[in-house]
């Protein structure tokens, strides 16, 4: 075995060893009740995308039925989504690693590549990935951002903030000009796609969500009954309206969906966690 392959090989073990620490619950949420929960993906080959995220650094949970990063849980149902991310509000998901040179070689000796070279990954389907590196965070791997591109996004960052008690500020990045919504668990991003010129390729109006192999963002809310009528009163028309029912892990919990007013598509939940052992 050569140098460079022990070292590869020492790097997944690190990651392989850390996941267990993995497995803890969604973060406390804020004012407002809200915390980050998960994110609902779509594909043709299930076992293959949730073999993608635990080759990621997720872990697998309930026969792999969650695919658990800290701050949030990925989904995966059967079906045929529309298209990837790219073109729809929200055009990639993102993660932050402690280390990204040890993860660069775990994820090459697990078989991930990144796209063309960068700190992206394009899931089977289309899902559109960005990783970062922060050497100060707690675990190998943590979800990071949702990231939203849209017209006018300091008007989405207010509603956020309206609605989710989210946290804003700006971060302009040369011509890119970023507002930030930060819930616990996650970081909302929304980037004023008519600021990003031609290369992009991508102008308003955007698809929405639903359907796609990203289909829907999930929020973890206390008290979701009186939240949703909360939401009503604020003019939030509900496809699903609240409803106790029993989630994937067997425990009771509620739920309701609607959509943003430009075309995500979300779930709230209450109790979406498993138990703690």
């Amino acid at each position: 075995m050569t140098i460079r392959h022990r070292l590869t090989s020492l790097a997944l073990c690190t990651l392989i060893l850390a996941s267990p620490r993995l497995h803890a619950q969604l973060l406390p949420p804020n004012d407002v009740g809200v915390t980050m929960g998960h994110l609902h993906l779509t594909a043709h080959d299930v076992a293959g995308m949730r073999d993608f995220f635990v080759k990621l650094g997720g872990v697998s949970l309930q026969d792999g039925r969650l695919i658990q990063f800290p701050g949030v849980f990925i989904m995966v149902t059967q079906g045929e989504p529309t298209a990837g991310t790219a073109g729809s509000i929200v055009n990639h998901i993102g993660f932050k690693v402690k280390n990204m040179a040890a993860s660069h070689a775990a994820w090459a000796a697990a078989g991930l590549t990144t796209e063309k070279g960068s700190n992206y990954f394009v899931t089977p389907g289309g899902v559109r990935i960005e990783m970062n590196e922060d050497t100060t965070i707690a675990h190998p791997i943590e979800f990071y951002h949702v990231h939203m591109w849209v017209d006018k996004p300091q008007d989405v960052q207010a509603w956020y903030h309206q609605m989710f008690g989210s946290v804003s500020s700006e971060r302009p990045t040369g011509t890119l000009f970023m507002y930030v919504g930060d819930l616990p668990g996650a970081n909302l991003t929304f980037s004023d796609v008519m600021r990003m010129g031609p290369p992009a390729g991508i102008y308003p109006p955007l698809a929405g969500t639903k359907g796609r192999a990203l289909d829907h963002i999930g929020f973890d809310v206390k008290n979701l009954e009186a939240f949703c009528k909360k939401l009503e009163a604020m003019g939030v028309k509900f496809d699903r309206p609240y409803q106790k029912v029993t989630n994937a892990t067997g425990s009771p919990t509620a739920v309701a969906f609607f959509s943003d007013p430009w075309g995500t598509y979300i779930e709230l939940t209450e109790h979406l966690a498993p138990a703690s052992k």
